[in-house]
């Protein structure tokens, strides 16, 4: 579930599309979510590391809860070209400062299906959205799915703390 909420999430992903669509640049704004797939997709790369599944709880519940205290502000806002280039220096940047990239490290610790699920619930979910129409997107950035995923990941770090306790 977190997956999927991170991954309508309009603000790491579909509003960029759409910027570049908005623009003109069609394939380009197709490219956006591929982008996002490769900042995350690197976590298999600590599958090696074994950390207790309680150690990896307590982290994630910590982690999101800083994100649901302070979800108004982890995000930049740069003016930028409507080129593809700044477009992916600023999703990168909203990436790294949201903590996106810690969930898919901490589950590829604590296991190889949390990771796999965790990362096709997102990409099939952040390419679905970003294609959506206008008005869409919009109701996505309504949305507070900041808010919702927090919520979930320290649901899901509870899980994981209780399940091993």
């Amino acid at each position: 579930m977190i997956g999927t909420t991170q991954g309508m999430d309009a603000y790491s992903g579909p509003l960029y599309s759409l910027y570049l669509r908005k623009f003109n640049k069609r394939k380009e704004s197709y490219a956006i979510p591929f982008l996002t797939v490769g900042l995350v997709s690197w976590a298999v790369l600590f599958r090696q590391f074994v950390i207790e599944p309680v150690v990896v709880g307590v982290i994630i519940c910590s982690v999101y809860g800083v994100k649901f205290l302070f979800w108004r502000y982890h995000h930049v806002s740069l003016s930028f070209r409507p080129e593809f280039s700044c477009v992916a220096k600023q999703l990168t940047m909203n990436t790294f400062l949201g903590m996106d990239f810690l969930l898919p490290v901490l589950l590829a610790v604590a296991g190889q299906s949390y990771l796999l699920l965790f990362l096709t619930s997102l990409i099939s979910t952040r390419v679905v959205s970003s294609f959506l129409d206008d008005n869409k997107i919009r109701k996505l950035a309504i949305m507070n799915m900041d808010g919702i995923s927090s919520i979930l990941g320290m649901i899901m770090g509870l899980t994981f703390v209780a399940s091993y306790i």
